[in-house]
């Protein structure tokens, strides 16, 4: 017995579901391939594009002009045919720019559409994803209409843009991403003196972790220990005496921003002159203090290790007591003088040296 085998070359053709569109539009092709050894994969050429489908002898376009759609056909031994040609002709349709998507915060309005939105003459219609959506549009026929998000709503959600010329339309997508609100507290305005140290920002400081403290002149960022943190240490250098503004910005998903701010005032430290040591014998009298004990305007404290020492003070209040020290008093005594104003202190040490006194001695002369 003999079998013949008789194979046919792959051939095909395409066919369409619209000749005629608006621009924008889809249309969509299907390819019908012909003997060659299945399955088959196609290699679609339309306009300057070439788009190659594998399983599926569908392809749908878009296209904004006139184009001549054709196709190759390949069937699995790589035999190949060269499809027909078929036109698809195009409608000029107006423009739909529906803007780039949006970050706002809850509570915060936003204008969409484009710049432009469409073509001269065209008409506009505004669609929300729903109708409470729709709602938080001030006028569905405006270009670039106002959206006000309630306060309260952190979602994200959709409007669907659809211009029209009467003879074609278009539309376009822009969605809307709504976060929560930043809190920002920065604290309350801060004084305290050079050379000190003060905590920033409040209790809590903000809602949101992404923090950063920037500073007003720009040198004070670097006395902070962390500009990231809720509550960052200040430390200001000793002899540092100016007004600082600190500001504190508060971000959540890049687009809601809080800001805050306080002042810090960095003041000097009254002056705080004890004197020079003092040597005496016991029994003697002595002022302490220097010529400005401290600062005009300034309190001035003094103090000793024991309550029986202070007793030797004329007055612990004044810049410049006087120290009595009592007979039999054999000992090294320290004062200290504190000054202080409203906002800063500062203290200073005198050392007394109480000695023996000399004995006098006195001959008779009969």
């Amino acid at each position: 017995w003999r079998m013949t085998i008789q194979g046919c070359t792959v051939d095909g053709s395409i066919t369409q579901d619209k000749t005629q569109i608006c621009a924008g539009e889809p249309a969509t092709f299907t390819a019908n391939p012909n003997c060659g050894v299945p399955p088959y994969h196609f290699i679609w050429s339309y306009g300057n594009k070439i788009d190659t489908v594998f399983g599926s002898n569908k392809i749908t376009i878009y296209p904004e002009q006139d184009v001549i759609v054709n196709c190759i056909i390949l069937d699995t031994c790589f035999n190949y045919s060269f499809s027909n040609d078929l036109d698809v002709f195009v409608t000029p349709s107006p423009v739909a720019d529906a803007g780039a998507d949006v970050y706002l915060c809850e509570g915060g309005a936003v204008n969409l559409g484009g710049t432009p939105t469409t073509s001269p003459g065209a008409s506009v219609q505004w669609l929300g994803e729903n109708a409470a959506v729709q709602s938080w549009v001030n006028n569905l026929n405006l270009p670039n209409p106002t959206v006000l998000v309630p306060i309260g709503t952190i979602d994200t959600f959709y409007y669907v843009l659809r211009t029209s010329d009467f003879t074609c339309f278009r539309r376009d997508t822009v969605f809307v991403y709504s976060s929560p609100k930043p809190t920002a507290n920065a604290g309350n305005d801060i004084e305290f003196c050079a050379g000190g140290t003060a905590v920033l920002g409040a209790s809590p400081t903000s809602n949101s972790p992404n923090l950063v403290w920037e500073s007003v002149p720009l040198s004070g960022v670097a006395w902070l220990d962390n500009i990231g943190l809720p509550n960052p240490i200040l430390t200001i250098p000793a002899g540092v005496v100016d007004t600082f503004q600190f500001v504190l910005t508060a971000t959540i998903a890049n687009s809601c921003v809080a800001i805050d701010t306080l002042n810090v005032y960095s003041k000097s430290s009254p002056l705080a002159n004890a004197g020079p040591d003092v040597v005496l014998c016991e029994g003697g009298t002595v002022t302490l203090g220097g010529n400005v004990a401290v600062t005009p305007g300034a309190g001035a404290l003094w103090t000793a290790e024991t309550p029986a020492e202070m007793a030797w003070l004329s007055d612990a209040f004044t810049t410049n007591p006087i120290l009595n020290v009592p007979v039999g008093t054999i000992d090294t005594v320290c004062f200290v003088l504190t000054a202080s104003d409203a906002t800063c202190s500062k203290t200073d040490t005198v050392y007394v040296f109480s000695r023996v006194a000399p004995m006098v001695s006195i001959d008779t002369v009969n």
